[in-house]
């Protein structure tokens, strides 16, 4: 019976697991090949015959589509003999080769960027780990709950620890408590959580709303100077595409347009707030500008709280680099809040990581416009607030699950890109209204 994704991953007997990673890229190359090069040798059979060579020459890209189409490989999981057997071959396996089970320790998760320049990609590799070095990949799926999914299989499988360090900081959870939320792996260690202090000049606040729970509120931050840069793209229109407008009235329609584009995104990002409820029965979240959303994700779902990785704090880190001063003359405590401004520019834009919630069902990310020194004290604060609301531990799950999303900005991005094409066509349009007057000999 298949555990896994899409047959990724099926189970024969008790002992034996079969992974047999996706290979729908490879066919997708090799089914063109196949098709185009079956087609030109039907052509030339039926056209004069062909000399041997030509033939030949017309046979090897078909060989090669072929192969491309039929090549399988996988790896065999055998807890029983305690091996892991890895083959391929073509539509059959062919060649195997086998290595011991006896020196992995853990099933582990990563998050890696693979690849260069548009050929880049993020996945998310699972691999079975142990001393001495250890390491072998089984797969590297680019979707992060097909690769959990696949990780959790396999770790519940050959009871072992699975150590996620995807989200920037590592989680180890045991084989009997994969499916185990936060809440009830605090309830079972019978660990304590407390509310973290917050700073003098922090931008979160905690209330207490009148039907019970608390909530988190994260206020608009108003128009704020980096907004200025969104009015980048508008100056570079004035200065490049405006002149070159086939009429005034063209080109100041589609000024207009931009301008009001560009508006729109600013008041978006000057109005977003995001207002956390937590709940005896889990998370929810109303987010937005001059489009508000609602999502929401179960107390029973959420497995893990993470802070967004590579954004420390960067005042605590330069007060422990303060040997720097000393040797170089730098100027500590004026450098840190610099970037302390340069964080809350970022906040301000949307551009900044989530503090994520992380189950086997979706994510939710939240804390999109808080500063980067507050997304700890999210963390601890969400922890906290989750784990002691006196609801029972198995939640039913409510609503629908959303996901950590793109910035704002990027999005934005997009629009503007979108509206950019719009404009695109309405100046063809124009050019080609006017073209009898710009080419009066042309269409005679």
């Amino acid at each position: 019976m298949g555990v896994g994704s899409r047959g990724t991953l099926s189970v024969q007997n008790p002992n034996v697991m079969r992974i047999a990673p996706e290979g729908w890229k490879r066919r997708l190359t090799g089914a063109p090949i196949v098709l185009i090069f079956t087609g030109v040798l039907f052509l030339q059979a039926r056209q004069a015959p062909a000399d041997t060579l030509s033939l030949l020459w017309l046979s090897l890209p078909l060989l090669v589509g072929l192969g491309l189409l039929s090549y399988r490989s996988g790896h065999i999981l055998d807890r029983g003999a305690g091996r892991l057997i890895h083959w391929r071959g073509l539509l059959l396996p062919l060649w195997r080769s086998e290595q011991p089970l006896s020196g992995t320790s853990h099933v582990y998760l990563g998050r890696e960027r693979r690849g260069s320049g548009r050929n880049s990609r993020t996945c998310y590799p699972v691999q079975l780990r142990g001393t001495a070095g250890h390491r072998v990949e089984l797969q590297a799926p680019g979707d992060y709950l097909k690769a959990r999914k696949l990780a959790e299989s396999i770790a519940r499988f050959l009871t072992l620890e699975l150590h996620d360090v995807s989200g920037g900081e590592r989680v180890i959870r045991q084989a009997a408590h994969l499916d185990e939320s936060l809440r009830e792996r605090y309830r079972r260690r019978r660990e304590l959580t407390r509310m973290p202090r917050q700073a003098d000049d922090a931008v979160a606040r905690v209330e207490t709303p009148p039907g019970g729970g608390q909530r988190i509120v994260i206020p608009a931050v108003g128009l704020h100077p980096a907004h200025a840069g969104l009015l980048v793209p508008v100056l570079l229109f004035i200065l490049f595409i405006l002149p070159v407008a086939p009429s005034v009235p063209t080109g100041l329609a589609m000024l207009g347009l931009f301008i009001a584009a560009t508006g729109l995104l600013v008041l978006h990002l000057a109005r977003y707030r995001e207002e956390i409820s937590v709940d005896p029965d889990g998370i929810s979240l109303r987010a937005g500008g001059l489009w508000p959303s609602r999502r929401r994700m179960a107390a029973s779902e959420i497995e893990e709280i993470l802070a967004p990785a590579g954004q420390p704090h960067f005042a605590r880190q330069l007060a422990e680099a303060g040997k720097l001063s000393e040797s170089s003359g730098l100027d500590v405590a004026r450098l840190s809040a610099g970037l302390a401004g340069l964080t809350r520019a970022y906040a301000a834009l949307g551009a900044t990581s989530q503090v994520v919630l992380r189950g086997d069902r979706g994510s939710l990310g939240l804390g999109r416009h808080l500063p980067a020194a507050e997304k700890p004290w999210l963390q601890a604060a969400l922890t906290h607030l989750l784990v002691s609301q006196p609801g029972g531990a198995e939640a039913s799950p409510l609503g629908r699950y959303g996901s950590a999303r793109k910035p704002a900005v990027g999005r934005g991005i997009w629009v503007l890109a979108i509206l950019l094409i719009l404009m695109s066509a309405a100046w063809e349009a124009g050019w080609l209204d006017d073209l009898p007057g710009r080419f009066p000999g042309l269409l005679r």
